[in-house]
C-alpha cells in the first residue's frame, strides 16, 4: 500500500467521499422525475445544487432526461392519434422505456456512482 492513501477518497468518484444527505438528494432527482416530471429534479437542483456538484450533477441529468422524455411523449401521443389509436398497443413498452432509466440511475445514484445518461453524461459534470 502507498504511502499517499486517503481513507476519505473515493476512487470511483475522484472526489472525497459523499455524504448520505448527498447521495438521498441524488437519487431523489431520479426517482421524482417519475412522478413530478421536471419540477422534481429543478426544485433540487435550485436547492441542493450549489452545495453539491454530486447532486448538481444528477439533478441536471434527471432535468435534461424528462425534457427529452416530454418530446418523445408528444410524439408518441401523435403517434397514437394519426393511428387511430392502433399504436397505443405500443404503450406498454414505452413506459418501460421511460421509466427504466431513471429508476436505474436513482439507484446508482445513490450507491454514490457519478453514471449519467448515454450523451448527457458529461453534461454538469464541470
Amino acid at each position: 500500500m502507498s504511502d499517499d492513501f486517503d481513507p476519505d477518497f473515493d476512487n470511483e468518484s475522484t472526489s472525497l467521499v459523499l455524504t448520505d444527505d448527498e447521495k438521498t438528494m441524488a437519487m431523489l432527482a431520479h426517482a421524482l422525475s417519475l412522478v413530478t416530471g421536471v419540477i422534481g429534479p429543478l426544485i433540487i437542483l435550485l436547492v441542493k445544487g450549489e452545495e453539491s456538484e454530486f447532486v448538481k450533477y444528477h439533478a441536471m441529468q434527471a432535468l435534461i432526461a424528462m425534457g427529452f422524455q416530454l418530446v418523445g411523449f408528444i410524439a408518441f401521443y401523435i403517434f397514437m392519434i394519426v393511428t387511430c389509436g392502433i399504436g397505443a398497443v405500443l404503450l406498454p413498452f414505452y413506459l418501460i422505456l421511460v421509466m427504466g432509466p431513471p429508476i436505474y440511475f436513482a439507484v446508482q445514484a445513490y450507491g454514490g456512482v457519478w453514471v449519467g445518461y448515454p450523451g448527457l453524461d458529461k453534461m454538469g459534470r464541470k
